[in-house]
């Protein structure tokens, strides 16, 4: 069993993290001081969470292949999370604002992006044209206010 896989009963599996990182253990059980194997800086107690951010953003000499891997760890572990910098402390406070909604996730803007106009419209004319509806259907008032409630930025083509 290798070094990274073995641990004792009751023990957490080493980070990933900890292969770009030299490390010796603390007199805490479990902690370790670390080097950047890339650049040399030094902690004097590492933290994955740490080590993990220093790869993504501060490294100057990581490959780019692992700077991108690390980017994507660390802003999947803070998508949605307002403030990234919270400290441990406020760690609490910082579980309960995940859950709580944005009023963007509640309604839809008004204006649209071309891109979204051009995809509703294809689905449009696909439907009209596979489903044999007859084009002047777009100008009847009735369909154009249940385009409207579907979508209330969308304009149909005339």
């Amino acid at each position: 069993m290798s070094n990274e896989k073995k641990r004792n009963l009751g023990d957490r599996p080493q980070s990933e993290v900890w292969k770009h990182f030299e490390k010796t253990p603390l007199k805490s059980a479990g902690h370790f001081s670390a080097k950047c194997t890339y650049c040399t800086k030094y902690w004097p107690r590492g933290t994955p969470n740490e080590l993990e951010a220093h790869l993504a953003n501060d490294c100057k000499d990581v490959s780019e292949y692992i700077r991108s891997f690390y980017l994507g760890v660390v802003s999947a572990r803070n998508f949605g999370n307002e403030n990234a910098s919270l400290s441990n402390s406020n760690k609490k406070r910082k579980t309960q604002n995940l859950d709580q909604r944005e009023i963007t996730e509640w309604y839809e803007p008004t204006t649209l992006p071309s891109s979204k106009i051009a995809s509703i419209t294809r689905a449009l004319l696909r439907a009209f044209v596979c489903c044999g509806i007859p084009f002047s259907v777009i100008q009847n008032p009735f369909f154009i206010e249940f385009l409207n409630e579907i979508r209330p930025g969308y304009e149909s083509p005339r």
